[in-house]
């Protein structure tokens, strides 16, 4: 146990010696010089998973703490938070990890004499801290730089060990929780280790997978996403992939989105893109379009539908679209295409 410097180091220790009396008469209460600051500190030893904190301050049983208290010490209710405020025994920040109890610096009302503060916090130390000046509001009659502290005993309520919770701590805190650190009530973890998330640290972080969550999900699941056991792309795959983690390549002639389209008529019978269906080198005779799907309009043939039926095709019929032979020519030609002229 600690207490401010140049208080009675020799009675910290009472405020946690199993002895709830609060008068002073019973020498059972910790008690500070009048200063700025104030604070008062335990090593509990080992982390510990707290519920709450209970102080039992002063109490003489008649008006005397009642009509003083605010000219002394109690201001407002206190605040159980892990705060970067000056540690009393080295200039870098309280220990971690710490449980500082912090009085409101803009309180004006007193705390019951006998206070529980619910923290839900893991933590080694516990801290009193209290100040006066540096714009604090004070309740009306107090002194406005100096206070004590007059703590008659602090219990500590919670797990004995920083890895467990519920009410008779006997639930194991989940093994992805950081340190194994979880709230004492819920089982809910504070922090997850590296590669994971949600309340228990159960799911992989977005776009990871597997044991360690290490796994990369494939980049062909929808927005990268995946089931954190197996990897499965629950979203779906991206066009032109499948299988449960969307790592295989439409194949057979097919494309797009579930690889459930077929591709066009690609010229000499190449295989489309696997993901828009388009004919690298253009369309076979008879077809149009990127994805070769579109017939030769009235009028065309061959390869992209680029060549123009004979003019000569008997009575303006419309050629074969694959090679422009017409059924038959009109007089004076002759020809598969009715370009020839007869002598």
């Amino acid at each position: 146990m600690e207490i401010g410097e140049n208080d009675q180091h020799s009675t910290a220790i009472l405020a946690v010696d199993g002895n709830i009396d609060q008068r002073a008469s019973g020498n059972s209460c910790a008690r500070t010089a009048f200063k700025p600051v104030v604070w008062w500190r335990v090593d509990l030893q080992a982390i510990h998973n707290i519920y709450s904190i209970k102080v039992f301050y002063r109490n003489d049983s008649d008006q005397y703490v009642y009509e003083n208290s605010p000219e002394n010490e109690r201001f407002s209710v206190i605040k159980k938070e892990m705060k970067s405020v000056r540690d009393p025994m080295t200039t870098s920040g309280f220990r971690t990890p710490d449980v500082v109890m912090i009085a409101d610096a803009n309180g004006d009302k007193l705390p019951p004499l006998l206070s529980e503060h619910v923290c839900r916090k893991h933590g080694r130390y516990i801290t009193y801290y209290n100040e006066r000046g540096n714009g604090v509001v004070v309740p009306q009659g107090s002194r406005p730089t100096t206070t004590i502290a007059d703590l008659c005993e602090v219990q500590v309520l919670g797990c004995s060990k920083n890895n467990v919770y519920g009410k008779n701590c006997d639930k194991q805190c989940p093994d992805n929780c950081l340190e194994r650190n979880c709230h004492i009530e819920t089982g809910y973890c504070q922090e997850c280790i590296k590669g994971r998330q949600g309340q228990r640290c159960e799911k992989c972080n977005d776009g990871f997978f597997g044991l360690n969550c290490t796994t990369r999900c494939s980049e062909f699941c929808n927005n990268v996403t995946c089931e954190s056991t197996t990897g499965e792309c629950f979203l779906g795959c991206a066009p032109g992939y499948i299988g449960l983690q969307c790592n295989k390549m439409c194949t057979g002639g097919k494309y797009g989105n579930n690889c459930s389209n077929d591709c066009g008529h690609c010229v000499r019978g190449k295989l489309c893109d696997h993901v828009s269906g388009f004919c690298e080198g253009g369309c076979a005779e008879g077809y149009k379009g990127q994805i070769c799907k579109t017939p030769c309009s009235h009028g065309e043939y061959g390869k992209n539908c680029l060549e123009r039926c004979s003019s000569n095709c008997l009575n303006g019929e419309i050629c074969n679209p694959f090679y422009g032979g017409c059924i038959s020519c009109t007089p004076g030609w002759k020809g598969l295409l009715c370009k020839e002229g007869k002598l």
